[in-house]
């Protein structure tokens, strides 16, 4: 079979330099985590100057992490909260915006509402 003419091009070549940028601070945040950083930790180790763009990188990384480890690991968020040195209100909030962003589609919302109250996925129990 022939090789397509993508093949061997970079990942992120068809990626904006915002986007390079953004990805590449999110990588930043997450490797500081990795080494045992607590989360402002690592957060201060983005380099982007402007504060718009720093406040959505570390709320984007708040929000894969709760992603990763709350929804698809169970981890209890009060666990997450520990381990980043947070306190479990602001991983609270930002499970309740992370959902807010999808329950406008009405899968999302007949999925949610059909958890049990214990669930991880739930946002009202």
């Amino acid at each position: 079979m022939a090789e397509a003419w993508h093949e061997g091009l970079p990942d992120d070549a068809f990626m904006s330099e915002a986007d390079r940028v953004y990805m590449a601070e999110i990588n930043r945040v997450r490797e500081g985590l990795a080494r045992g950083l607590a989360f402002e930790e690592a957060a201060a180790l983005i380099q982007e100057q402007d504060e718009g763009m720093k406040a959505a990188i570390k709320d984007d990384v708040l929000k894969i992490l709760i992603a990763e480890e709350h929804f698809a690991k169970g981890v209890p968020l009060d666990e997450l909260a520990l381990r980043l040195a947070l306190p479990g209100a602001i991983l609270e909030t930002a499970k309740k915006s992370m959902l807010e962003e999808v329950v406008g589609d009405g899968s999302m919302r007949d999925y949610l509402q059909g958890l049990d109250n214990d669930e991880p996925g739930r946002v009202d129990a």
